[in-house]
């Protein structure tokens, strides 16, 4: 549960996952706007969209992804720049090393939450969206459904995202030992694009 996490680890989740978004879009859009044109890809999560139990500073840190991607579209779009494009990526469960990675206070191992796609899907949208820039795309039907559920009824959304995640990660999930992950310090496992290679 999110008091049960260090906060150290949830201020360096959002140093990472949102403070470094903000700084590359900074530079990059100080960049663009010098030459006038440019394709910026921020990548954020379903989580930015729809939240998920036991993900807080994640998630958070998501949807602050979504909410600069969006206002910086805003900007360009009052100041009459449709040369500079600002994409927003938000993939689903992958088959990465990131739940390897993941720190883990729940008392049960990290598992993704099905169902788990293929990393190159995500590596396709992030190329598509450099030559046919879109706002925003979700990657993986998952994506999809739980983003339009949540736009139509959230409530009901976030409820059934509440107990799919608590489900599969706290009642099916084998027992694990916590463990800091690679939240602080790098770890010399997981260096492969997928978790199950």
């Amino acid at each position: 549960r999110f008091e049960e996490v260090p906060l150290a680890d949830h201020v360096k989740v959002i140093e990472t996952d949102l403070l470094g978004v903000l700084y590359g879009s900074y530079y990059a859009m100080r960049q663009f706007r010098a030459q006038e044109y440019g394709t910026l890809i921020n990548i954020a999560s379903v989580l930015g969209k729809v939240p998920s139990p036991y993900y807080a500073s994640y998630a958070a840190a998501k949807h602050g992804v979504v909410g600069l991607s969006a206002v910086l579209r805003q900007e360009l779009r009052e100041n009459n720049l449709d040369t500079i494009r600002v994409c927003t990526v938000m993939p689903t469960s992958f088959d990465t090393p990131f739940f390897d990675h993941a720190s883990n206070y729940t008392g049960h191992e990290v598992v993704p939450i099905p169902p788990v796609y293929e990393p190159v899907k995500v590596v396709d949208a992030i190329v598509r969206m450099a030559t046919d820039p879109e706002d925003e795309i979700s990657v993986g039907t998952a994506a999809k459904l739980s983003i339009f559920a949540h736009q139509v009824a959230p409530g009901m959304a976030e409820k059934m995202m509440g107990r799919n995640a608590h489900k599969e990660m706290m009642e099916k999930a084998p027992v694990a030992s916590d463990r800091e992950g690679a939240v602080q310090e790098p770890v010399p496992e997981g260096t492969e694009v997928k978790r199950s290679a």
